[in-house]
């Protein structure tokens, strides 16, 4: 059995056909306004996906940034870097976000710092206007060794627990190698110089 249809009765010959013309023109409409929609929303996802597959989120590309400070974080929120401008600097932090190195530049000489798990500088490479150095030290910041290097005077330094130098190995000004131990004054007690 087919669909049933009913006779639309005609009142005055035109009110039942304006009106379905009009509700046919409606439709219409909507129907042209629902297709531009489901297009429109189709190039967003095709752009979406674009963009998901072939650009960075948050890329961006620029000649220069200005700022005093730029912190790295991971995807904890935990800092695990630190570019900074006064002094310049750049931080490396572990996982507990302590300091573990630094590099940096500080009354005009470069060096770099090494931390302990407690964050407590512990040895340290520093060019300065004679030479490099290089430092130890242990804890509480007391420094223990140093090896320097200069023009005309190399060395080793030891330093006791209170700081004081008793002992150090190098070249004097003649550019002959001695051996030094001091008091607590820092003055030589004793000195052996090679002939």
């Amino acid at each position: 059995m087919g669909p049933i249809i009913h006779p639309i009765p005609k009142t005055e010959g035109t009110v039942t056909e304006i009106s379905i013309e009009q509700r046919i023109t409606k439709l219409e409409k909507h129907n042209r306004r629902l297709r531009q929609a489901m297009l429109l929303l189709g190039a967003l996802l095709c752009f979406s996906l674009i963009n998901g597959f072939y650009l960075k989120p948050y890329t961006f590309r620029t000649r220069s940034i200005y700022a005093r400070e730029i912190v790295l974080e991971d995807e904890k929120g935990r800092m695990v870097g630190l570019f900074g401008s006064q002094p310049p600097r750049l931080c490396f932090f572990d996982d507990r976000a302590t300091i573990r190195t630094q590099i940096g530049y500080s009354e005009g000489h470069p060096w770099v710092g090494l931390f302990d798990e407690q964050g407590d500088y512990r040895a340290g490479l520093a060019l300065h206007q004679y030479g490099p150095g290089l430092d130890f030290l242990g804890q509480h910041g007391r420094r223990q060794l140093s090896i320097y290097s200069s023009d005309s005077l190399p060395g080793i330094t030891f330093f006791n627990a209170k700081g004081d130098v008793p002992f150090g190995i190098g070249i004097n000004n003649a550019g002959k190698p001695h051996l030094s131990l001091l008091n607590d004054l820092g003055k030589p007690y004793w000195r052996a110089v090679a002939p």
